[in-house]
Formats: C-alpha cells, structure tokens, sequence
C-alpha cells in the first residue's frame, strides 16, 4: 500500500523536527503560535545558522586581479595578430 511509506516518512520527520529549528522541517508548540498572535511567518520560528566567511587580504585579490588582466591583455593581442 502506498500510504504505509508515506506515514512511515511522515513518523520519522516529526521525531527528527522535535526541538531541532534549523532544519528543514520543525515543529512549533500551539502555545507559541498563539503568544505570536497565530503569526505563521517561518522567520518568526526557524533558527538561522551563520557562517562567518574569510575572504583573502584586498592585496592578494587585487594581484590576482591584475593577473587575469594581463591574460585578458595577451590574448586580445593574440586574436589581433590572428586577425590581421
């Protein structure tokens, strides 16, 4: 029967939604919906995880930038000799 996997999947999102709202799928208690004014927005409950990101030193990426000029620049000269 079809709908045994269905409840089976069903069964195993709500064990793992308990108390966890990072993940995709959660649960929030009728008590705190109903604090909120039955405010159903997701931001209201779901926990946002941010990562913090390292980006290089503004002088590797502008090394790295004026490499890739320079390529730009030969192979331009390259498809002009090529056109002449």
């Amino acid at each position: 029967m079809v709908a045994q996997p269905w409840r089976a999947g069903i069964e195993r999102n709500k064990k793992r939604a308990i108390g966890n709202r990072k993940s995709e799928i959660f649960h929030v208690p009728l008590a705190e919906i109903r604090n909120d004014r039955c405010d159903l927005s997701i931001s209201r409950y779901k926990q946002i995880e941010h990562k913090e990101i390292e980006y290089e030193k503004p002088g590797v990426i502008m090394k790295k930038v004026m490499r890739l000029e320079k390529e730009i620049e030969n192979d331009i000269e390259a498809i002009k000799a090529m056109i002449r």
